[in-house]
């Protein structure tokens, strides 16, 4: 049984989306492995998270996305954020956009 989780109304110029109130940072220190990252957010997918949190200084973007991936094609619907420095926003854009054609 999926949880649901509560919403907020986000408002952008004439557009307006709904965003999860409650997400699910993905830090770990120290590190974890890539599989029990991707692990721990599948099982948030399952309880019901819907909104995730990483950044590349995490070393969880393709853990984060491999797990989207997956639940995107059983159905989920999933958002993440990502916090870049300019340097490495190519980096995470590439990480994010292979996740996604998996």
């Amino acid at each position: 049984m999926e949880t649901r989780i509560p919403e907020v109304c986000l408002s952008s110029g004439s557009s307006s989306k709904a965003m999860p109130r409650i997400g699910m940072g993905t830090a770990a220190y120290p590190f974890v492995s890539s599989e029990a990252t991707q692990s721990a957010i599948s099982h948030a997918i399952k309880l019901g998270y819907r909104h995730f949190d990483t950044a590349a200084l995490y070393q969880s973007e393709e853990p984060l996305g491999e797990a989207v991936s997956k639940a995107v094609r059983s159905g989920s619907s999933v958002r993440g954020t990502s916090s870049s420095s300019p340097p490495s926003c190519g980096a995470a854009t590439r990480v994010a956009t292979a996740s996604c054609r998996r």
